[in-house]
């Protein structure tokens, strides 16, 4: 992501307020299978939140289906409270952006 100076950063937040980050002209994204990173020297690293140093390469790979998330009732009955709250923001900000930006 690319934020070049305040007016892009209104922007980025603007965009981001209603859902729409993508939209942001800095925003970059890709997909890959494989992500290999080499270095001349061991790579400092966090691995679940503990310090740790590696020797490259490092090789990252996509396995699908290997991570499961399980939430609790109370989480999923928070996430909908949470969701009723806000309904409606993400057309008021992209009403009042669409006025602005006329």
């Amino acid at each position: 992501m690319e934020v070049e100076n305040a007016a892009d950063a209104a922007a980025l937040l603007s965009f981001d307020s209603v859902g729409q980050v993508k939209r942001f002209h800095g925003w970059f994204e890709w997909t890959a299978d494989e992500l290999v990173i080499d270095a001349d020297h061991p790579v400092s690293a966090g691995i679940d939140g503990e310090a740790a140093v590696l020797d490259p390469p490092l090789r990252f790979t996509i396995q699908p289906a290997v991570l499961r998330v399980r939430l609790t009732q109370d989480a999923a009955r928070e996430r909908a409270r949470r969701a009723l709250l806000h309904e409606g923001a993400a057309d008021v900000f992209s009403n009042l952006w669409s006025v602005a930006t006329r």
